[in-house]
């Protein structure tokens, strides 16, 4: 058993401390804030709770996996993220890629043909993200990563050209 020390309550500090502790290490935060979470925190400021950092995690199988293996993952509630946009033209909570389309379409009607053009690309690349409702995979690098990217890479030259239709 070891005695450690670990700088910062965020959510790597949090996890790297339970870790330790299930080894039977002991461990102490030093935070030097109020409130656990680092950049994945709010504050609440006259009856409203207002989100001061990290609104999603990119690297979600990464994070998942951590609170896992920690043994906390079960006993969270998560929440999809929803973005709200206005304008002049539109106001809506889109839910997919394909909302989003038809909200813009919906707003900008003498402007099909434009948006069939910008789409056409912006489709394509998100085509190549594949399913964005998943958690993204863990993250990695070295062999395993030039191999997942092997098979786009003939394609690649044909998507990263600019789009010539606007």
């Amino acid at each position: 058993m070891k005695n450690v020390i670990i700088i910062g309550s965020g959510i790597g500090g949090l996890i790297a401390s339970n870790l330790l502790a299930k080894k039977e290490h002991k461990v102490t935060i030093f935070e030097a804030y109020s409130m656990p979470g680092g950049y994945t925190a709010g504050f609440y400021r006259k009856g409203y709770y207002f989100e001061s950092g990290t609104l999603t995690f990119e690297t979600s199988a990464s994070v998942f996996k951590a609170m896992k293996d920690i043994g906390v993952f079960e006993k969270i509630d998560f929440v999809k993220s929803r973005v709200r946009f206005v304008s002049e033209d539109f106001d809506g909570t889109p839910e997919s890629y394909n909302d989003d389309k038809k909200m813009i379409y919906a707003a900008f009607p003498s402007d099909k043909e434009r948006l069939d053009a910008a789409f056409l690309d912006l489709d394509q690349i998100c085509a190549l993200m594949g399913d964005m409702d998943e958690p993204m995979p863990f993250l990695y690098s070295g062999l395993a990563m030039l191999k997942s990217m092997l098979p786009y890479i003939p394609s690649a030259p044909k998507h990263m050209k600019l789009s010539k239709h606007l």
